[in-house]
């Protein structure tokens, strides 16, 4: 073990030093993700971070998608010993601004094309997802973990092809979380049709099961917000529990309310499978109230190459080790209907939400294809 310096705080829950996690489990997992868009959906952007104590690994990824036609990826790993105390890897940075209401996320010099500077305000409070993430997948246990998320704005600026954007904060809608605990997905290539490759070596990969639709959303209107996440088969029929709540703006005096279910209904482009043209979602809450929402997508963000995640990209997938420091990119070409149905796993999709006479904004990340888990809650 040894001393660094978040040991230097009193927050420590286990006779160790913050270099160790509770478990050897490789899957052991601390991520944090930002996404953010403007609201005429020009430019739809996602960021997320890693830290895998067990593999020593951190690695990091950003995509920029403009106006639907071209996509900006810049992916980054590194050895994470002695440095894990650093939130940086390569170009890419991730700063704690003000703990449980701001983050900052920084590109810088790089070879392809995309560089930033922007910082999160939240504009509600941090929730946790309940109940905390519990799967197993045969017999084993894959997903044991924490989640809590946050929705705001966004201020500073991006930088296309050496063309400096400002972002102001009334044009943007921006959701982030952070998550820990065990992960099914880190390290893993997965083909188009939802089968691992290479799962942990030795393990028995996921195999076939029942075709199922996941689908998570987070949004924010005036007065409320919520996230809540479920998995449903193609014809509509529920597989386990939704997961999440809706919590009220601090000013109103209202509790949070659970989510029972969603009764949740997809609009796919003619022709495609995976393509959305727009979604229904009656939300069913504690008190035996519904509210009907309205989504109408106005952006794309692929993430198998902004993010190596859900399926990896190229052979490399969050958590892989990519030796000492490796950085990549490259740009997509959203335009191209066959490359985008082959780049296809979990995308973000940006929306504009209705509920009634009321507007707000919002994120989806539907996995349409892939294969059925034992949901244990």
């Amino acid at each position: 073990m040894t001393i660094g310096i978040a040991d230097e705080w009193m927050c420590h829950q286990t006779v160790r030093t913050f270099d160790h996690v509770e478990n050897s489990d490789p899957q052991w997992t601390e991520r944090v993700w930002f996404s953010a868009f403007e609201k005429t959906g020009k430019f739809v952007f996602a960021f997320g971070m890693g830290k895998y104590t067990n593999r020593n690994v951190m690695d990091a990824s950003l995509a920029i998608a403009v106006d639907g036609k071209k996509q900006y990826n810049l992916r980054a790993s590194r050895a994470l010993f002695p440095d894990l105390d650093t939130y940086k890897v390569g170009p890419l940075g991730y700063e704690v601004v003000e703990p449980l209401k701001s983050v900052r996320v920084v590109a810088g010099d790089n070879d392809y094309g995309v560089r930033c500077d922007l910082r999160f305000i939240g504009e509600t409070e941090v929730y946790e997802q309940t109940p905390s993430m519990f799967r197993r997948r045969n017999g084993r246990l894959v997903n044991h973990m924490i989640r809590f998320f946050q929705t705001g704005s966004v201020d500073g600026w991006i930088e296309i092809e050496g063309v400096r954007h400002e972002i102001k904060r009334e044009n943007w809608w921006a959701s982030r979380d952070r998550s820990w605990g065990l992960r099914s997905n880190t390290g893993e290539l997965t083909t188009a049709d939802g089968i691992s490759t290479n799962f942990i070596g030795g393990m028995q990969p996921p195999g076939e099961g029942v075709p199922y639709r996941w689908c998570y959303f987070t949004m924010q209107f005036p007065n409320w917000n919520t996230s809540f996440e479920f998995a449903q088969t193609p014809d509509n029929q529920r597989l386990g529990p939704a997961l999440g709540h809706l919590q009220h703006a601090a000013h109103t005096g209202r509790k949070d309310q659970k989510i029972v279910h969603v009764d949740h209904y997809w609009d796919f482009m003619p022709d495609s499978k995976f393509r959305l043209r727009g979604v229904r979602s009656v939300v069913h809450l504690d008190d035996g109230t519904t509210r009907e929402l309205q989504m109408e997508p106005i952006g794309l963000c692929l993430r198998r190459p902004g993010g190596g995640c859900y399926g990896g990209y190229q052979g490399w997938a969050q958590g892989a080790w990519k030796g000492q420091l490796w950085i990549d990119g490259d740009t997509t070409d959203l335009t191209n209907e066959a490359l985008v149905r082959e780049l296809h796993f979990t995308d973000d999709y940006a929306l504009k939400i209705t509920w009634g006479d009321e507007t707000g904004w919002g994120l989806t990340e539907p996995l349409i294809p892939g294969v059925a888990e034992l949901l244990t809650t």
